[in-house]
C-alpha cells in the first residue's frame, strides 16, 4: 500500500514536472487573455525542430486546490545542503518563485526559459561565488558549470532567464538571438504553424507535444510490458503525442470555487483512422491487464489500487487516440496518507 502510493506521487510529480510539468494555452479561434504573450514569449525564446516541447505555469498549478491538496500530503523529502545554502544565499524558493517554465528537447539536450521572482544581485554573487565561468555574448553575461554536459544560465530582462544543459555555446546563444529578434523561428513559430494548441484543453497548467519519431530515435524503445511491446511498434503509426493537465471544468482565473478534481489527457495523433484504432484496443488491453493485477493485502474494498484505474478512460476519434485519467474526491482520499476507509454506500 505505502509503495502503491509512493508510486503515484512519483508519477504526479513526473508529469507534473517533466515534466513536466506547469498553461491556459487556447487555439487562435477563442478569445485572447493576457496571458497568452507571456507563455507564447517564452516559447519564442526555444528553438524550433526540437523533439519535445514542455510548459508549466506554476502559478496556475498551485492555485488548484486539488493540487494544494495534493502538495500538503505528499511525502516530505529532505532538501540537499547545497539547496538550503543557495535559499539561504539568494532568498530564491522554487516553490515560490518559479512562476512559468518553457522546455526543448533535442537529443540528450535541453534549453529552457523561465520566469521567475529573483534578486539579480543576490543571484549574480552567489553563481560567481560557486567559480562559475563567465562570458559575455550579445552584451549578457553567461554563466557555465561543468564540462561534459555544461549547464549555461543567463539572466535575461525583468523576470525572465534562459538556460541550457548539454551542447555547445551555440544553444544560450540562439536565446539570445531569438530574444533580441534576430531570430525568427522559435519553438512558438513551429507549434502555432502545426496547430498544436488546437489539441491542448483550455485551462491547461501542464502541456507538452512530442514528436515521437524524433523521441524513439534519440531515445531508443521502451522495454516491454508482459505480452504488450511499448516500443515502436506498439505506436506505429503515431506521429505527435500531447500531454495536458487541467481542471475538468476550467475556470478562468482560477478560484479557491474551483472543482477539486484534475484531468491528466494523452493524446496520440495517428496518420490514419486505422492506427488509432488499433493502438486504442492495445492500451485498452493494457488496463485490462493491469485492472485483474492482485490488490494488497492492507487494501480494503473502499480503498485498493484498482480503484483508481477506474477514472480512466481510452477512445480513438478519426485519427486521434484519447487517454484521460480523472482525479475526483475518490482518488484524492486514497491518496491521504491516514486516511480511513470510505463508508460504502
Amino acid at each position: 500500500m505505502k509503495n502503491k502510493k509512493i508510486w503515484l506521487f512519483g508519477l504526479l510529480a513526473g508529469l507534473l514536472a517533466a515534466a513536466a510539468t506547469v498553461l491556459f494555452l487556447v487555439p487562435g479561434s477563442r478569445p485572447a487573455r493576457p496571458d497568452l504573450d507571456l507563455r507564447l514569449a517564452l516559447l519564442r525564446l526555444l528553438p524550433a525542430g526540437s523533439d519535445l516541447y514542455a510548459m508549466a505555469d506554476l502559478v496556475s498549478l498551485q492555485a488548484s486546490p486539488v493540487v494544494r491538496k495534493l502538495l500538503t500530503q505528499a511525502p516530505r523529502i529532505p532538501r540537499e545542503q547545497e539547496y538550503e545554502d543557495f535559499v539561504r544565499a539568494t532568498g530564491f524558493s522554487y516553490g515560490r518563485d518559479l512562476k512559468r517554465l518553457a522546455l526543448a528537447k533535442s537529443g540528450p539536450d535541453w534549453v529552457g526559459a523561465a520566469q521567475v521572482a529573483l534578486d539579480r544581485p543576490q543571484i549574480t554573487a552567489y553563481i560567481e561565488s560557486l567559480g562559475a565561468v563567465t562570458t559575455k555574448e550579445m552584451g549578457q553575461t553567461v554563466f557555465t558549470f561543468g564540462q561534459s554536459r555544461p549547464f549555461r544560465l543567463v539572466l535575461l530582462d525583468h523576470d525572465l532567464v534562459g538556460f541550457s544543459v548539454g551542447g555547445d555555446m551555440d544553444s544560450i546563444r540562439q536565446v539570445l538571438q531569438r530574444h533580441a529578434g534576430d531570430i525568427a523561428a522559435s519553438a512558438a513559430a513551429e507549434i502555432e504553424e502545426a496547430h498544436d494548441l488546437d489539441h491542448i484543453p483550455a485551462g491547461s497548467s501542464v502541456w507538452a507535444v512530442g514528436r515521437l519519431e524524433k523521441l524513439l530515435n534519440a531515445d531508443g524503445e521502451p522495454p516491454p510490458l508482459g505480452s504488450f511491446e511499448l516500443g515502436g511498434r506498439f505506436l506505429e503509426g503515431s506521429k505527435t503525442l500531447y500531454l495536458s493537465v487541467y481542471p475538468v471544468d476550467p475556470v478562468y482565473p482560477p478560484s479557491e470555487n474551483s472543482p477539486a478534481q484534475l484531468r491528466f489527457q494523452l493524446e496520440a495523433q495517428c496518420d490514419s483512422a486505422a492506427s488509432a484504432e488499433r493502438i486504442a484496443n492495445s492500451v485498452q488491453g493494457i488496463l485490462a491487464l493491469l485492472r485483474f493485477l492482485p490488490s494488497g493485502e492492507s487494501e480494503t474494498p473502499e480503498k485498493n489500487f484498482s480503484s483508481l484505474l477506474a477514472g480512466i478512460s481510452v477512445e480513438h476519434r478519426q485519427e486521434s487516440v484519447f487517454l484521460r485519467w480523472e482525479w475526483d474526491e475518490s482518488v484524492l482520499s486514497f491518496l491521504e496518507p491516514n486516511a480511513s476507509p470510505a463508508s460504502s454506500p
